[in-house]
């Protein structure tokens, strides 16, 4: 059985790739939106779903097909001063929440509201955001899951990243508060970042008086660079343990080929943390992209043997508009005793 799977999806892929070089160039648009309203106030809808299919060389681990998203985007603006975006997933979500320290309780959320907030712009320098939504921290967490290059984000987002750690989709409910600078050269750019979060995640109240607060400062020098660094200082529990995170990532593109890598090190009270990944993606045209990336977690500095890296081959395939279907091969090496594992992941995206 393996040995088919693995021959179709072979076979799948030589043909994307010798029709890519044949096809017409095509373009990736914006999630369409309709307009309801002009003047001075406006509204708009989009989204998109996605549909995974995962087999694994794991005997513990089911092949299975999934609704892996499906959401809706409401936004629009008021008075042509304040910004405005609700989104939504109607896909059950698992989300795991601090009981204490040693102790956590996992609760099945569905639907679930994801973000809501709103952003006001007091200059072309200085805006502000309120609400529910993404901490800035790390460029993969704030990159839409409808523009991932692989369909899984990296370890060291989902694990350390606060906002994913504790299974709230990197969101939180809080204020930002942003500052950029545009230099005459347009490629080059300052921008700073920073805000307080109640540290507890989405859809529930904070567990502690205490709040968190992140900054990030983001800078690009050139053309096609960026770099940036994030730090988060939080409280967690009713002792108020210390949760702390800092991380570091940059992006290069060179004509078809880019570059990204993320580090990102996390202390809960006295468990320390940390991981890597570095990518490569070669865009061929229009309508086929190929990407490798090594990813690497150590989950506690204090253990040995409990590290995991993972190797992943992508290849991101573009037919229409507003269609992506993605195939990643991933092998999954562990330090521990546990057997090394091969996986194949498909993902069927449609926006709207």
């Amino acid at each position: 059985m393996t040995y088919k799977i693995f021959a179709a999806i072979s076979l799948t892929l030589f043909s994307l790739i010798c029709y890519s070089y044949s096809a017409d160039e095509k373009t990736i648009n914006e999630p369409l939106t309709f307009q309801l309203f002009s003047n001075k106030s406006s509204f708009s809808i989009g989204g998109f779903m996605q549909i995974n299919y995962s087999y694994e060389s794991d005997k513990n681990t089911n092949n299975e097909f999934k609704i892996r998203r499906a959401r809706l985007d409401f936004r629009g603006n008021a008075e042509s001063i304040f910004k405005w975006k609700i989104q939504v997933d109607a896909v059950q979500t698992v989300k795991e929440i601090n009981l204490s320290q040693q102790q956590t309780q996992k609760v099945v959320i569905r639907p679930i509201l994801l973000d809501a907030y709103i952003d006001y712009a007091l200059n072309k320098y200085i805006s502000f955001r309120i609400g529910q939504f993404k901490i800035p921290f790390s460029t993969e967490n704030l990159q839409s899951s409808s523009d991932l290059d692989l369909i899984n984000r990296s370890q060291l987002v989902e694990k350390i990243v606060p906002g994913r750690d504790i299974g709230s989709q990197g969101r939180d409910i809080g204020i930002v508060s942003a500052i950029e600078y545009k230099f005459k050269n347009e490629h080059q750019k300052l921008k700073l970042s920073a805000g307080i979060f109640n540290g507890n995640g989405i859809n529930i109240g904070d567990d502690n008086s205490h709040k968190d607060f992140v900054y990030r400062f983001e800078i690009s020098p050139t053309k096609g660079l960026s770099l940036a660094l994030s730090q988060y200082f939080g409280k967690s529990g009713l002792n108020d343990a210390d949760r702390n995170r800092i991380g570091f990532d940059f992006n290069l593109d060179i004509k078809n080929i880019s570059f990204k890598g993320e580090y990102a090190h996390g202390k809960d009270n006295l468990i320390e943390k940390q991981g890597w990944y570095l990518q490569t993606k070669y865009k061929i045209n229009s309508l086929l992209d190929l990407i490798f990336r090594i990813d690497a977690l150590d989950p506690n500095k204090l253990l040995t043997n409990d590290k995991t890296t993972i190797f992943v081959l992508g290849i991101n395939y573009y037919p229409y508009k507003r269609v992506k279907l993605q195939f990643n091969y991933l092998r999954n090496v562990y330090e521990s005793e546990i057997n090394d594992s091969n996986s194949i992941l498909s993902n069927l995206q449609i926006v709207f």
